[in-house]
Parts: structure tokens; C-alpha cells; sequence
């Protein structure tokens, strides 16, 4: 058991210190507090190595128990909820009148990489689908000159997106008010007739993406936008607090 422990300690820091590298690689695309959860995993499990290290070697051990009870309720938490976000992500859509594409921070009014990869994705889905149409949603947040909005707008225009196609929200901050404003934004455009909609997102956002749309009475079916494989490890922790979140929160 001692040679368990020995290299399972051993592994353990070295995932720990390859989450904090990862995070500290993204950074250096552009600094943003949504690229520090790696980093945040990382510490966690080093809080936890020292932690269990220390009471493992002292007399407390209904202490040492709690806490091994604590740390395997968290990993199994962890497991199931990506598992959840891992299922949840391959989805296609045959056909939609509206594709919604939900923004995701930009980059000296450039699409940043996880914006870029989204809009690609619905590049291509309005070239396979010519009859639908696009809702770009995203504000302006503080560090930006624009709007997520119109951001993406030119990207797609650039792309050759006939502009008749295009429909920006521009006031939106977050998922639910991504889903909220393009809701209402659809429901006077189609006047109250129905439309089938679908939107698109990150593939480790489909699952959250979709209980918000529900959330805000919008049905709309998932298209997942691949992400870079060193960005993987950040936004796929991030989710995890974030689902937490939204049970806990509603939001």
C-alpha cells in the first residue's frame, strides 16, 4: 500500500503542476480570469496532497477519514460531471431557422480562439443549411473597444456570410442573457409564429448551454464547436464549477 501511495503522490503533483503550466501557456494569449481554473485545479490538488500527507502521518484519524471521505465524494463529483459535459457535447443539427452563436471574449477586436471556433462552426453550417439564418450574441465587456457582437459580424461577413442573414445582440453579459435577449429578439421577428432553433457553443458548454436555454423557455438543440486540445484541461475544469454553479445559483 505504501508503494501505491508513494506513486500516486508522485503522479498526483505532476497533473498538478501540468494544470498549472497549462493555465499559465494560455494566459499569454491574452489575460482573462476564465484561463486560471487549471491553475485553481492544480492548487487544490496540491492543498490536498499536503493536507492528506499531514493527517495521514498524525494521531487524528477520524480527522484523516473525514477528509479521505471529502476527497473521494470531490473526484467522483468531478468524474460524473464530465462525463455529463463529454455526452453531451457531440451533437449535429439537421435543421434550424435561427442558429443562435453565443460569444465568448474577444481580442483587439479580433474573435478570440474559443469565438473563433464557434463562428467557424456556424460558418459552416449556414454554407451547408443557405436557408437559415444567424443571431450573434455578446456584449461589450470592459476590456473591449466593441461589442462581442459586431465582432463577429465582421468575421463572418469576412467569411462571406451574406449580411441579410445576419442578426446581432449586443447587450447580452452572460449565457442566460444570451438565451433571453435573442428569445426575445426571435419572438418579434417571427411574430409569435413558431421557429425551430438551434445554437451554437464550445463543446464543453453544450450541456450548460442547453439547461439555460430551457431555463429561459427556448428549445434549442446543441452544435458543439471543438476546442484547442491545450485549452481542454482549463475550460473543461472551468465547466465543472460553473454547473455547479448553476444548479446552486439558477444561473
Amino acid at each position: 500500500m505504501d508503494g501505491i501511495y508513494f506513486v500516486g503522490r508522485k503522479v498526483l503533483y505532476g497533473i498538478a503542476f501540468a494544470l498549472i503550466i497549462d493555465s499559465i501557456i494560455i494566459v499569454f494569449s491574452g489575460f482573462n480570469t476564465s484561463k486560471l481554473f487549471a491553475a485553481l485545479m492544480g492548487g487544490i490538488i496540491l492543498f490536498l496532497l499536503l493536507v492528506y500527507k499531514a493527517f495521514r502521518e498524525s494521531d487524528s484519524r477520524k480527522i484523516f477519514r473525514i477528509i479521505q471521505v471529502g476527497i473521494i465524494v470531490f473526484a467522483l463529483s468531478f468524474v460524473l460531471i464530465e462525463l455529463v459535459i463529454v455526452v453531451a457535447s457531440p451533437k449535429q443539427v439537421n435543421f434550424a431557422d435561427v442558429v443562435i452563436v453565443l460569444g465568448s471574449g474577444t481580442n483587439n477586436n479580433k474573435p478570440a480562439t474559443i469565438l473563433q471556433s464557434r463562428l467557424d462552426v456556424a460558418s459552416s453550417y449556414l454554407y451547408k443549411h443557405p436557408e437559415s439564418f444567424v443571431v450573434l450574441s455578446g456584449g461589450r465587456g470592459q476590456d473591449e473597444a466593441v461589442s462581442e457582437a459586431v465582432v463577429m459580424r465582421d468575421y463572418l461577413l469576412a467569411k462571406g456570410v451574406p449580411a441579410y442573414k445576419i442578426k446581432t445582440e449586443d447587450k447580452s453579459t452572460d449565457t442566460l442573457s444570451n438565451f433571453q435577449n435573442s428569445k426575445t429578439m426571435l419572438d418579434k421577428w417571427f411574430g409569435g409564429q413558431n421557429y425551430i432553433t438551434a445554437y451554437v457553443t464550445s463543446d464543453f458548454h453544450v450541456f450548460r448551454a442547453g439547461e439555460t436555454a430551457k431555463k429561459v423557455g427556448l428549445n434549442a438543440a446543441g452544435i458543439s464547436a471543438p476546442t484547442e486540445w491545450y485549452q481542454i484541461p482549463n475550460y473543461y475544469i472551468r465547466e465543472y464549477f460553473a454547473i455547479i454553479g448553476f444548479y446552486l445559483t439558477g444561473s
